[in-house]
């Protein structure tokens, strides 16, 4: 399950506004896309506003526009809805063997998984502690052994439905050069 998340800011008072979500079968072939806008609280959402860098990434990617335009329309789902809509899907399309679900993407081990530990605790508690597959880690000894990425970071948007494809795509290139060496 590779899962991006587009956070008001990185505080304990901020809050997810938007999900991204692929699950992808063993090798890599993706079942499905799911991209979520959520509801922020007040306070979370003056924080980001407050916050040049937030404020300024989530205006240029347009994810505010969005934000406000389903707020205006009543149409944003709150934490915990969105949490039961994504674990609904998740245990449709639970693993065969019922084992747990390994949670992917880039920065889910030191950022993503955090966030889902004091936000959406039940949601968190469907992945497996130990296996938790961060596509970063092998982005930046990539960088620092050959000064190049994985693969190319085309143009992201910090979108958290585009950057969960780029970590799937660096999946995909991680599992071919270590099938090489098979």
């Amino acid at each position: 399950m590779f899962l991006d998340l587009e956070c008001t800011g990185l505080t304990d008072v901020d809050d997810i506004i938007e999900f991204g979500l692929i699950g992808t079968t063993v090798d890599l072939q993706v079942m499905f896309e799911q991209q979520l806008l959520v509801e922020a609280s007040d306070r979370a959402w003056q924080h980001m506003l407050d916050t040049p860098i937030v404020r300024d990434m989530h205006t240029t990617n347009g994810l505010i526009d969005e934000l406000v335009a389903a707020r205006a329309a009543g149409t944003l789902p709150s934490v915990a809805d969105a949490e039961q809509q994504i674990i609904t899907r998740l245990k449709s399309q639970r693993r065969r063997d019922g084992g747990p679900l390994i949670l992917a993407g880039s920065g889910v081990w030191h950022s993503d998984m955090h966030v889902l530990e004091r936000r959406t605790p039940k949601l968190r508690r469907l992945f497996a502690d130990r296996r938790i597959f961060s596509t970063d880690v092998f982005r930046h000894v990539s960088l620092e052994t050959t000064g190049e990425p994985i693969i190319p970071l085309s143009g992201s948007n910090h979108r958290a439905l585009d950057d969960a494809r780029h970590a799937l795509e660096e999946a995909r290139e991680i599992r071919r050069i270590f099938a090489g060496r098979a």
